[in-house]
């Protein structure tokens, strides 16, 4: 029986350790709405779908291949919580929508604080086209985190292993993690200053100046 047991555990380790850990942040803002996934291994971003309305113009930002795509992501300096990203998108009437995200914590573990800059040009317009006033916004709001479905998680590491980037091709881009010291070194450092700074005042103190 035991063994059995212990058959059971491994099997059911070995599944957990085949599928990555994803999380759903929603967004929630004044001119700001959507989601967004990510990878929370490699905190790569794995799919969003994201609104901005300033209340008379709205714009969908979605990957779509290569009319939509993310463009960099970036660890927060303690590898913790959502990644900082870019997108860009081309909409109808040849206009050019790029946005990036930024996040810091709040009190409260799942949830940030959103600051973002959004902009949208049109850098093409026929005579009888509207004429379309280029945008630049900075949509503020937060960003919750909750768990996905093991479905959704299970979809995106089968595009992941099987293409090589998400669905709607979006690009698999992991972001350089930071290098966090470990308490240890820390205090190994702080020892290490002390030590110079006291020898030194020693040295003064034989030392004079004169």
């Amino acid at each position: 029986m035991m063994k059995k047991l212990v058959v059971f555990a491994a099997a059911a380790l070995l599944s957990l350790n085949a599928s990555a850990g994803y999380v759903r942040y929603d967004l929630e803002g004044p001119m700001l709405s959507g989601y967004f996934f990510q990878n929370e291994e490699d905190l790569s971003i794995a799919g969003y779908n994201i609104t901005v309305d300033n209340g008379r113009y709205g714009f969908r930002l979605f990957p779509s291949g290569e009319y939509a795509r993310l463009n960099w992501t970036r660890a927060r300096y303690d590898n913790e919580g959502p990644s900082r990203f870019s997108i860009s998108s081309y909409l109808d009437e040849w206009i050019n929508v790029s946005m990036w995200f930024n996040f810091s914590p709040t009190d409260d573990a799942d949830v940030y604080r959103i600051t973002s800059r959004f902009s949208a040009v049109q850098w093409y317009r026929q005579s009888d086209w509207e004429r379309f006033p280029n945008l630049v916004l900075y949509p503020t709001g937060t960003a919750t985190r909750h768990a996905v479905e093991q479905e959704v998680a299970d979809n995106f590491d089968f595009y992941l292993r099987e293409i090589g980037e998400y669905p709607d091709g979006l690009r698999h881009i992991a972001p350089r993690l930071n290098v966090i010291p470990e308490p240890g070194s820390l205090a190994l450092l702080a020892l290490g200053a002390a030590s110079l700074a006291g020898t030194a005042r020693r040295r003064k103190a034989v030392n004079p100046a004169r």
